[in-house]
C-alpha cells in the first residue's frame, strides 16, 4: 500500500512537472503573441500613416494636373486670339490706301505689331511646350504613385505568417 501510495505521489509529481512545463510554454507563447501583436499594431500604424501621406500626395498631383490643364486651355485660347489678331493685322495692311508717308508710318507700325505678335507666338509656344512637359512629368509621377500604391497594397496583403516572422 505504501508502495502504491509512493507510486501515486511520483505520478502526481510527474504530472505537476508536466503541467508546470506546459504552463511555462503557454506563458512563453502568450508573451511571443503579445510581441507579435505589438509589432503588427506598429506596422499597421506605419502603413496607415504612409497610406494617408500617399493619398494626400495623389490629391496634390491631381490638383496640379487640373491647374496645368486650365493653364494649357488658357494658353491655347491666347494663341487663337493672337492668330485672329494676326489675321486682322494682315487684312488691315491690305486695305491701306494712303499717301506714301502715311503708308510708311502705318507699315512700320504694323511691322512692329506683327513682330510683337510673333514674339507673343514664340512665347506662347514656349509656354505650351513647358506646360506639355510639365503635364508629361505629372503623368509620370501619377504612374509612379500608382505603382507605389500597388506595392503598398501588395506589402499589406502578403502571407501574414511570413510577415509576422519578420
Amino acid at each position: 500500500m505504501i508502495q502504491k501510495h509512493e507510486e501515486t505521489l511520483k505520478l502526481i509529481n510527474l504530472e505537476r512537472r508536466q503541467m508546470s512545463e506546459k504552463r511555462d510554454k503557454l506563458e512563453e507563447m502568450r508573451n511571443e503573441t503579445r510581441a507579435f501583436e505589438e509589432k503588427i499594431s506598429q506596422n499597421t500604424a506605419i502603413i496607415e500613416r504612409r497610406e494617408q501621406e500617399l493619398i494626400l500626395e495623389v490629391e496634390d498631383l491631381i490638383k496640379n494636373k487640373n491647374a496645368i490643364e486650365i493653364q494649357r486651355s488658357y494658353l491655347e485660347s491666347e494663341m487663337q486670339n493672337m492668330h485672329l489678331l494676326s489675321i486682322k493685322l494682315h487684312n488691315q495692311s491690305e486695305g491701306i490706301s494712303k499717301s506714301k508717308e502715311q503708308l510708311e508710318i502705318e507699315t512700320n507700325s504694323l511691322n512692329k505689331q506683327e513682330e510683337d505678335v510673333e514674339n507673343m507666338k514664340v512665347y506662347s509656344k514656349h509656354e505650351l511646350l513647358t506646360a506639355k512637359e510639365t503635364w508629361k512629368q505629372l503623368e509620370q509621377q501619377m504612374r509612379t504613385f500608382e505603382r507605389m500604391s500597388v506595392n503598398l497594397i501588395q506589402d499589406i496583403s502578403p502571407d501574414t505568417s511570413s510577415w509576422l516572422l519578420n
